[in-house]
């Protein structure tokens, strides 16, 4: 265990990520700012991860990132190194946690604490987290006696029933009509790459749509925005 940290580059085929991580990702969003800006927030490795055997503790949705883009035949980002075909990602090393519990309570701490400082709740928070996997690890950690410094401890309870969704609702809830949502995600989604601008373009021309540098989504064919509320809520107190 070091107290300083080294900045190594490690072969992105053997970086193995947290077991136990339920943090979702939007992985491709990640590896178009990747793409844009480069590979320039390094993962971090914990040899208290994963039973003892080591892992990414922090950065393991930019490490998939990576990986995807590495399998898709994508030039290597700035910031990677291409030696022999595979991809050497800088990874920092060092202030290692003593314990796998510690471990698991920061990389839960270094998600969490980016939505902190404004009105978001813990289970606001929980919104980055597939709830299951995120419940068992609270569990967990607070057996340990290891809950992550982004939570409230005096609240675990009611942000656990959150999760598994029985939570007691407000008064303000009470009485209120089921809410029923439409199906939004339509039939199928996929992903297209453009080797250049102007590809984009001509593709933005072929199913006659306005397509931006800020376009994250189209529907085609081009799909009028409506609202979806059907019933809304006023307090006339």
């Amino acid at each position: 265990m070091t107290d300083r940290l080294e900045l190594r580059y490690v072969d992105l085929a053997t970086l193995r990520r947290w077991d136990r991580n339920a943090k979702r990702h939007d992985l491709g969003a990640l590896a178009e700012s990747i793409t844009r800006h480069g590979f320039r927030d390094p993962p971090a490795y914990d040899p208290a991860l994963n039973g003892g055997e080591g892992g990414i503790v922090e950065g393991n949705g930019r490490g998939d990132a990576l990986s995807a883009m590495q399998a898709q035949g994508q030039s290597a980002p700035r910031g990677v190194v291409v030696e022999g075909g595979a991809w050497l990602v800088p990874v920092l090393f060092g202030v290692d946690a003593p314990s796998q519990a510690a471990a698991e309570a920061y990389g839960i701490a270094h998600n969490n604490l980016t939505m902190a400082g404004g009105d978001f709740t813990d289970l606001d928070m929980a919104g980055m987290w597939e709830p299951e996997g995120y419940a068992a690890l609270l569990r967990s950690l607070a057996e340990q006696g290891e809950i992550p410094v982004s939570i409230d401890a005096t609240a675990l309870d009611a942000l656990l029933a959150g999760l598994a969704g029985t939570g007691e609702p407000g008064n303000l809830w009470q009485g209120m009509p089921e809410f029923e949502q439409d199906d939004l995600e339509g039939w199928k989604a996929i992903t297209v790459h453009f080797a250049n601008e102007d590809d984009y373009q001509a593709f933005a021309r072929l199913v006659e749509q306005k397509l931006t540098p800020q376009t994250r989504s189209i529907w085609h064919p081009a799909q009028v925005p409506t609202s979806h509320i059907v019933n809304a809520c006023a307090d006339e107190s």
